[in-house]
């Protein structure tokens, strides 16, 4: 096809056009810069599989839960979800859960074990492997069609360990709960101690929890049994590398190439956030479209920066807002003037906000700074946002709120 033909061709600029997925947990053409994470995922996966005793019944390889914590926008939605399709790819049960669906013991219990009262009563009518000495209930199919709704989710909720058990011994099963730092304290701690209980009997159970920087310390506060021994997988920015092959692939697998001058631009001004890499690759599909070219050159980069940096700005219009809002203008801007380079130490941090950690903490929270879990050194969570904030607090009236000390 020549290049001509090719930009006339309804279903090449559809591709085109949908090629990149900026927004809220959207599929990326291609989850660039992760491949540690996911070999780390992958392990677990296999893990659940197992291998069967004598008897026959799956033993669980996997010691503890997962969390996944990061700043919004880094792709922990993504990277989860495609821990989800490989786990159904492989066979395994796969439960994708919110922290709503899952408010209340009776609304986690009927999640866990199936809201199909037919499905339920042949966990019921199977029982608990006779190694396993769970206790279930033991009734007859009558008495258990005699029983109201609320008796039904009253024993699903009673039972939680031991019908969970009988489900997972029959296949491994994969609960994934996103924006788990949202989690009701009750709820989640009744997740954490299941998901402890049922793995503890060498049943083939993986609880993955994904949730912002703060994820920890909500956990902390639900009180939960060993959820500490958790794996923890920070996820932050990616590297140029890794951006590059982001930004590159997917258009080389249109046709599309880059001038190594232009892709250069097109990172630097991403800033390697993956939100802000999808953005830019539907901005240089629509300018490349409007263009009808082939190559990213400095021209497309120019043409499609304006709408780049419209959205960009609105993006932290919102989070401006949201540290004003929360009394935090002043510390915003004291930290960022503290990253001379790319990275800070805490407690220099700590030292310039005059010891206001709960302020520090909250910046940590709502990604802009980041820091992996048992570092000191901290980062922008994106650089140009403290750029943003410290010119619109230039601009706009003194905040109220505690000053930050400098």
């Amino acid at each position: 096809m020549t290049l001509t033909r090719r930009f006339d061709d309804s279903d090449y600029k559809a591709d085109l056009l949908n090629l990149f997925k900026p927004g809220n947990g959207a599929r990326p053409p291609l989850l660039a810069g992760r491949t540690a994470e996911l070999a780390r995922l992958g392990q677990y996966l296999t893990g659940i599989q197992g291998k069967r005793d004598s008897d026959g019944h799956l033993l669980s390889q996997v010691p503890h839960d997962i969390i996944l914590y990061g700043p919004r926008g880094n792709g922990k939605t993504c990277l989860m979800e495609r821990c989800r399709r490989e786990a159904v790819r492989q066979g395994i049960d796969a439960l994708d859960l919110r922290p709503g669906q899952v408010g209340t013991l009776e609304k986690l219990a009927g999640q866990l074990l199936f809201n199909d009262d037919k499905a339920l009563w042949k966990l019921l009518k199977k029982g608990a492997p006779a190694s396993l000495r769970l206790g279930l209930p033991s009734l007859a199919e009558a008495e258990w069609r005699a029983l109201p709704p609320a008796d039904k989710a009253r024993l699903r909720a009673d039972y939680l360990v031991p019908l969970l058990a009988v489900r997972c011994a029959a296949a491994p099963l994969l609960v994934a709960v996103d924006e788990a730092h949202t989690l009701d304290p009750e709820a989640g701690r009744t997740l954490l101690n299941v998901s402890e209980q049922v793995r503890k009997q060498g049943l083939p159970f993986l609880l993955i929890l994904a949730g912002t920087p703060n994820l920890e310390e909500r956990l902390d506060r639900m009180d939960a049994t060993f959820w500490s021994r958790a794996k923890k997988l920070g996820i932050g920015r990616l590297d140029e590398a890794a951006t590059k092959t982001a930004l590159a692939d997917p258009l080389a697998g249109k046709g599309v190439t880059f001038d190594p001058p232009a892709l250069d631009e097109v990172v630097e001004e991403s800033q390697c956030y993956p939100y802000f890499i999808q953005l830019w690759g539907e901005v240089l599909c629509n300018a490349l479209l409007e263009a009808r070219s082939d190559v990213v050159t400095p021209d497309i980069v120019a043409a499609a920066r304006p709408e780049a940096h419209k959205e960009r700005d609105h993006y932290y219009g919102v989070r401006y807002n949201e540290f004003r809002k929360r009394g935090l203008i002043g510390a915003a801007v004291t930290t960022a003037e503290a990253f001379v380079r790319d990275q800070a130490h805490y407690d220099t941090l700590l030292e310039r906000l005059g010891g206001d950690s709960a302020a520090l903490d909250q910046l940590h929270e709502l990604g802009y700074l980041w820091r992996q879990d048992g570092s000191q050194l901290c980062e922008p969570g994106i650089p140009s946002l403290m750029d943003y904030v410290r010119v619109e607090a230039s601009r706009r009236p003194a905040p109220v709120g505690k000053p930050a000390a400098v």
